[in-house]
């Protein structure tokens, strides 16, 4: 088998980058919620992980050439709109709660209560948000002009190869 830029060092970093974020953030949702009682934080604590399983996701079909067996180009643009929406959200929610912290004079304890904790952690789903959107404009481009496995690959998928 030919090497290709799916076995770099960089798509090895990505997954490494990704695995961990997913892991993190579980740990984080359990330890925000059971410890502090800081359901907000953990919340987003679980979404930046589902993000990061996300991209994870993306990037494993794309490093074993099935990407365009269970994606079309049409459902990478809806990742993307998906990504979009998800980092306005984000940075509005972490414009918000350091609104907060500057208005209120508030610290970072006790942790139950702590706004900072909550806008590091909108921090991590736009950071998952953006990689999100950068992999799936990236994969989409890859699909329409790609290689000729992969457009052989997407006019095999049984959702069709519209992209509307």
């Amino acid at each position: 088998m030919a090497e290709t830029d799916r076995s770099t060092c960089k798509t090895w970093l990505y997954f490494i980058s990704c695995g961990s974020g997913l892991f993190a953030g579980i740990a984080g949702c359990l330890v925000f919620i059971f410890t502090f009682s800081n359901y907000q934080a953990g919340f987003l604590a679980l979404f930046s992980a589902l993000l990061a399983t996300l991209c994870l996701h993306l990037l494993m079909l794309d490093h074993y050439s099935l990407l365009g067996v269970w994606y079309t180009p049409a459902i990478l643009r809806r990742i993307t709109v998906f990504a979009v929406v998800i980092l306005v959200a984000a940075l509005g929610l972490m414009a918000w709660y350091l609104t907060e912290v500057v208005t209120k004079h508030q610290g970072f304890y006790p942790i139950e209560t702590s706004n900072p904790v909550r806008a590091v952690m909108s921090l991590m789903n736009v950071k998952w948000s953006v990689t999100l959107l950068a992999l799936s404009v990236s994969l989409r481009r890859r699909l329409l002009g790609g290689p000729a496995a992969y457009r052989s690959l997407s006019e095999a998928s049984p959702l069709g190869s519209q992209d509307s």
